[in-house]
């Protein structure tokens, strides 16, 4: 099921969509009062406004015959200069005939889509998008590249699908754009925003798209409410008259299109801050809310992890679209080659030998991602290069030594590439251990002095403080000097992290076994870490924490390079150290772990495509949120602490997997239904108590009629959380047991109890008692698969 396409407001609901948001925004409303048979007035106390009244005019008729009455105005006694004549949108296209029809009675007519769309200041938001406004190179599309998208093993013109299916509607409301660093997620998204704006500002009244709110989610690092990301974007286009509920109020319209870029900076930044802040957006938006987030496979990969790490009850996988972002196929990087050098007769050779280049980078390893082919165009564009040297060196290699290079020929200074990239790995393995975001320009002089042992080459320092691997950041308000872009960042500071291993240094040692690091960074780390080194973390590791034993298994998942359509082994050396290990989040792609003992490890959202786990030993190893893709599973997994598990896109809860691969011992089929059901019914029972309160008396009891998510979910097994959400709350909204109360400012709903005499008897009794009548069966037997 996927969310209804995006329509304007109803005809008939112009009255109660009007009042609603004038109470949304805290305006003291009085009416409709009708004043013939389809005019009615609104009063408010809006004088900030300095608007009293709004005539709501509603006509049956064909849009080119209806007329206001003016008499009947006339008699209403308004103050033109303080009223507003407001029309369903299908009236839209009479709006200038119905101006001069009542001109001189009110002060304009307007569309309710467009009045209530002027609170959002579209034009604003939209000239803001369509010009550039402070993001101008994401937003210029000369050089833009249309990219391929992975969608249920299909390839898709990723704008196309975009635009045309998330923007209009016709595809489910979270859509999430997954993508490694580097490979044009923010291009395409910001292109994706400039188009809506731009068809936004061409359409006519009655037809025009939500208008598009687009937030640089990176940024926020810390903890940050919906109502603060919301109103912070708001506030950057003046004065902002929109209260909280309000906004969503219009969300609730699907009147806005939530753009979020750059999820993953923040998770790397911290992870628990991010994942809160993610959660708060999508619940503080609601249920009706349209929203893209760009984040990295390393973080969610398919509908159920999304659905399972934002926890909203409201949120079903069906409401879930997960698209990859493919990287630039040949093709396409010969087609931005041409763009950006150009076709002209001084241009050919440079072009020819650019396009060379990319014939001879196997397998488009670095200039498939756009990040490093603009690099390149950077480079090669005005200067003179060996293929052969590319070629011996590597593509990524020579990018850098030729931008050290070029540095020295445009700042005029004689720093070596050794002296460029150790101050470069200063800066970016202080950013990575320190948590700053950047430093005052004076501060670089500091990184300069550690990197190079010259008090002469000193006097130059601020020839490196301007390096084209640095770029002032101005996101805190005071100008900072931070690593270009994430992928950079993530280069440098995993070969300063590698240099700073293989010495045993002590600030090194803590970051590589007290935190998971990015991936790019152990991307870049993993080649540069002497093998003598290698053999003593692997020592070291099996009396360390989990976090040295989660780098190192990622280190090797991301240097392998199996061959197409065979399993790589798990190494022997990390093979034995993964029993009882926090392995949580991780994801395995055509990994043996044959005969290995995976016995109490934390197993919680992993991600297993295509492994092979003949004779793995799963006793008391938790899954949680796990999900295993065209893998070989043996029947052992079922010793297993289940709470939820996907198996080839059948789901499973806690003892249900036991039907699937049951135990040695002979069970009767119907006993593992029975445990099944049972371990329903406690749950059940255990939810559907927080509604029952015991009082004195024998038989005194007392039935809360509402209470709180918080409330509903308090005291949860953690080994029952993601059923509650996903399978029980819905099963009791489907059976009619409870519904929605009103959403508080946080996006939780109120969960309330049936109304219903029988049915408020049946939980009571079923609390109690633990006998279950006709409305909690109904309940159990959806659970269980019997209906």
């Amino acid at each position: 099921m996927t969310s209804a396409p995006v329509s304007n407001v109803p005809l008939t609901a112009v009255p109660e969509v009007l009042c609603g948001f004038l109470r949304a925004q805290r305006v003291g409303v009085v009416g409709p009062v009708p004043v013939d048979d389809v005019t009615s007035l609104v009063t408010t106390d809006d004088d900030y406004a300095l608007l009293n009244t709004y005539v709501l005019y509603e006509p049956d008729g064909p849009v080119g015959d209806v007329t206001p009455d003016r008499a009947a105005l006339l008699r209403a006694d308004l103050d033109p200069s303080r009223t507003e004549m407001v029309v369903p949108d299908r009236l839209a296209p009479a709006v200038p005939r119905l101006n001069r029809a009542v001109q001189g009675l009110v002060r304009r007519v307007v569309a309710l889509s467009e009045l209530l769309d002027g609170f959002l200041r579209p034009t604003a938001v939209c000239d803001d998008l369509t010009t550039g406004g402070s993001r101008t190179d994401l937003l210029k599309d000369d050089d833009f590249i249309r990219q391929h998208a992975s969608l249920d093993r299909k390839r898709v013109d990723a704008i196309d699908h975009l635009f045309n299916g998330w923007a209009k509607g016709n595809t489910p409301r979270l859509c999430i754009v997954l993508a490694p660093a580097g490979h044009g997620k923010s291009k395409v998204t910001h292109v994706l925003a400039k188009k809506i704006a731009a068809a936004y500002q061409q359409a006519d009244e009655a037809n025009r798209m939500p208008v598009p709110i687009l937030i640089p989610f990176g940024q926020y690092r810390r903890s940050t409410s919906f109502a603060g990301l919301i109103l912070e974007a708001l506030d950057r286009f003046g004065n902002n008259r929109l209260t909280i509920d309000a906004f969503q109020y219009l969300v609730s319209l699907r009147r806005v299109l939530f753009i979020l870029d750059g999820y993953d900076e923040m998770v790397e930044a911290n992870p628990e801050n991010a994942q809160e802040n993610i959660t708060a957006f999508v619940q503080g938006a609601g249920p009706e809310s349209r929203i893209l987030l760009t984040s990295r496979s390393t973080f969610y990969r398919t509908n159920s992890d999304v659905v399972g790490q934002v926890g909203d009850p409201l949120l079903d996988e069906t409401d879930v679209q997960v698209i990859d972002l493919l990287p630039f196929d040949r093709v396409q990087a010969k087609e931005y080659l041409r763009k950006r050098i150009g076709e002209g007769p001084d241009r050919s050779n440079v072009l020819t030998r650019a396009q060379t280049i990319l014939d001879n980078d196997r397998n488009l390893e670095v200039l498939g991602s756009p990040i490093f082919l603009a690099e390149f165009v950077n480079m090669v564009a005005n200067e003179k290069w060996s293929i052969p040297d590319i070629q011996r060196r590597g593509s990524l290699q020579f990018l850098v030594e030729r931008t050290f290079q070029r540095e020295r020929e445009r700042q005029f200074h004689e720093y070596t590439d050794g002296q460029q990239r150790r101050f470069l790995e200063g800066i970016a393995f202080d950013l990575l251990t320190s948590g700053s975001t950047g430093y005052l320009r004076e501060d670089i002089e500091l990184f300069v002095a550690e990197a190079v042992d010259d008090e002469l080459a000193l006097t130059n320092w601020e020839a490196l403080a301007g390096h084209h691997f640095l770029l002032p950041d101005d996101r805190g308000g005071t100008t900072l000097i931070s690593i270009r872009h994430q992928v950079w960042r993530d280069y440098f500071q995993g070969s300063a992290l590698a240099v700073r291993v293989n010495e045993r240094n002590e600030t090194a040692w803590d970051a590589i076994t007290n935190r998971d690091l990015p991936e790019g960074v152990l991307r870049s780390a993993a080649g540069l870490i002497d093998e003598e080194i290698r053999i003593w973390l692997l020592v070291e590791a099996t009396e360390s924490g989990d976090k040295l034993v989660r780098n190192l298994l990622r280190m090797w998942l991301l240097r392998r390079e199996p061959d197409s359509g065979q399993v790589a082994p798990v190494p022997d050396d990390l093979r034995g150290l993964l029993a009882g290990r926090d392995l949580s989040g991780l994801t395995f792609t055509g990994v043996s772990f044959a005969g290995t003992d995976l016995s109490e490890s934390n197993l919680t959202g992993c991600y297993l495509k295509d492994c092979d786990l003949t004779g793995a030993r799963f006793a008391g190893a938790v899954l949680d949120r796990t999900t295993l893709q065209d893998c070989v599973v043996p029947p052992g997994i079922a010793d297993a602490a289940v709470a939820s598990v996907i198996i080839d896109e059948s789901q499973f809860f806690g003892p249900q997997l036991r039907d699937r691969f049951p135990p040695e011992v002979t069970r009767a089929a119907s006993d593992h239904a029975t445990d099944f059901t049972g371990w329903v019914r406690d749950v059940v029972k255990a939810r559907l108590g927080k509604f029952v309160k015991s009082r004195m008396g024998e038989n005194n009891v007392a039935v809360d009629e509402a209470i709180s998510w918080t409330a509903f979910m308090g005291g949860t097994d953690p080994q029952h959380k993601d059923f509650v959400v996903r399978r029980l709350y819905r099963a009791l909204r489907a059976e009619g047991l409870v519904y929605e109360g009103k959403m508080n400012r946080s996006g939780r709903p109120t969960v309330c109890l049936t109304m219903d005499p029988d049915a408020r008897a049946d939980v009571v009794t079923f609390v109690r008692t633990d006998v279950a009548g006709p409305a909690v069966h109904a309940v159990i037997d959806r659970l269980v698969g019997n209906r």
